[in-house]
């Protein structure tokens, strides 16, 4: 059972891409964030996109943080597994998994800042 849910949580990590490339697909509305979208607009382009559809930015980031959350789930399975190969202190296993981890709590930290409030305009 627990080698079962160990392979099943193996895939948190391909979760996590998911949700990352949908939050920020939906982010970005199809110019904003997406290849070809930042260099060719203007700055009142991109600020405006987001005043239009702050409820479009805000479901892409609580996206995001899942994403980011299922990315920590990952790192932490990702951990047991690189001991166990590494043997010993699991030096080189705390350090991919303290790597992971901050990647994991800036990720969730990035959309989180704009994620509560809403502007009127």
């Amino acid at each position: 059972m627990s080698d079962r849910f160990e392979r099943f949580s193996a895939l948190a990590g391909v979760l996590a891409v998911v949700l990352w490339v949908v939050g920020v697909a939906i982010i970005g509305g199809g110019h904003v964030g997406l290849p070809g979208g930042v260099p060719e607009e203007a700055p009142e382009q991109v600020l405006g996109h987001f005043q239009e559809s702050t409820d479009a930015v805000i479901s892409g980031g609580w996206l995001f943080m899942l994403g980011s959350l299922a990315f920590v789930w990952f790192v932490g399975i990702l951990r047991s597994r690189l001991i166990a190969a590494e043997g010993g202190t699991g030096t080189f296993a705390s350090l991919a998994f303290a790597g992971g981890l901050a990647t994991g709590i800036f990720g969730i930290g990035i959309p989180a800042g704009g994620s509560g409030r809403r502007h009127s305009s």
